[in-house]
This record gives structure tokens, sequence and C-alpha cells, in this order.
């Protein structure tokens, strides 16, 4: 399934944040656009949310991951993360892809505080839960983009567009 889920991660890698193009392909996102700031605020207000989810998955679970921010090189490059874990103040896991404004090779473990959190997302039958950044590119993605997108969700369980508020 690692192989299958590429297209989706990569895809959700390619978010960084900083105000220079440097010629990525991707989306990319000021760390002051407003949109991306309510994002963030709305990923670490329901922190509560993904620890429930991480000590008590449900049953029809198939994914759960959280971004983080790498910092480096005078810019903050975004990663999800595979086999997270919140341990006391801060979120541990595994990079899902390599860096390319920050130096981070997929594989490397990071722990980086909860206060810095950036997303997390949590797939079941019901729908997404978290993925606030994700719901903000694909509302971004032009609508013939959004097949794709949706598609590389599907991988994940999420076999058809819906967001779960509260979970």
């Amino acid at each position: 399934m690692r192989a299958r889920c590429l297209p989706l991660i990569v895809a959700l890698a390619s978010v960084t944040c900083d105000s220079s193009d440097g010629g990525r392909v991707g989306m990319r996102f000021a760390d002051t656009d407003p949109n991306l700031v309510a994002a963030r605020d709305s990923a670490r207000a329901s922190i509560a949310g993904l620890r429930r989810r991480l000590e008590a998955p449900p049953p029809s679970q198939s994914f759960i991951s959280a971004k983080v921010p790498i910092h480096g090189n005078g810019t903050s490059e975004h990663f999800w993360l595979d086999s997270i874990r919140l341990e006391g103040d801060s979120i541990r896991g595994r990079l899902r892809t390599n860096g390319t404004d920050v130096q981070a090779r997929a594989g490397d473990w990071v722990a980086v505080p909860v206060s810095e959190l950036s997303d997390w997302m949590a797939i079941d039958s019901l729908g997404l839960c978290g993925g606030y950044s994700v719901r903000l590119m694909r509302n971004r993605l032009a609508p013939a983009r959004r097949g794709m997108f949706d598609s590389g969700l599907a991988v994940l369980g999420l076999h058809e567009w819906r967001v779960r508020e509260g979970c």
C-alpha cells in the first residue's frame, strides 16, 4: 500500500511555507497566508481529537498522520509524519518525504513541540478528520485537478470527499 500512497503523499508534501517560489513544483503558501494561518490554528485547537485517535483508534480508521515544520536555511518546510505518537509536549514521527528547502530525509525520526504542529489528519469510513491544510489545498485546486487529488486520498481509505467536524 505504501507505493500506492505515494502520489498523495508527494502532493501533500509539496505544500511548503515561505514567500519564494524557488521553481518548485507544487502548491506553496506564505506563512502569513490568512487561510493557512486559520488551518494551522484549527489543527492546534483540535489536538485533543488527534490524541484520542492515537490512544484509541476507531476500528474503521485507515490512516493517521501529523504535519510539522522543519526549519533551516532561513525557511520552514512542512512534512507529514508516519508512526506518530505524542510524547509529553512533543509529537514524534518519521518523515514521509525528503526535504527540498531544508535538510531532511524520508525515514528520519523527528520530535517537534506540539505547539508547532502544522496539521493532523485521520481517515476512517466516515470521512476526513482534521486535515485542515488538505482541505485548503483541495479548495485551491482547479476542479479538473481535484479528481486526481481525491484518488490519492482514496488509497488511504477516503473513497468519497467527506469532511467530518468535531472528531
